[in-house]
């Protein structure tokens, strides 16, 4: 599952639903919903193949939007405006 308090393993959803996008596989509801918004961000698209991006921090220091948590509020937005 995707939410949660385990950063690893909520970042591991993104990239493991977008592996399984790629590859053509069935997608559980929550997975088409998050391989749409990673689909819509291309600039992410080489993060999610990089284990070490997996376990970076990126902090308002650095200059650079954390590409999970942006993802992350769109699928927020898009459950919120599917619940009406």
């Amino acid at each position: 599952m995707m939410w949660g308090n385990d950063r690893d393993r909520m970042r591991g959803f993104f990239r493991d639903t977008w592996r399984k996008a790629q590859a053509g596989d069935d997608l559980e509801p929550m997975e088409r919903i998050v391989a749409g918004v990673i689909a819509e961000h291309p600039e992410y698209h080489r993060l999610l193949g990089q284990d070490a991006a997996l376990q970076q921090d990126w902090t308002p220091e650095q200059g650079e939007t954390n590409p999970f948590l942006h993802m992350g509020m769109h699928i927020a937005l898009r459950e919120q405006a599917g619940a009406d």
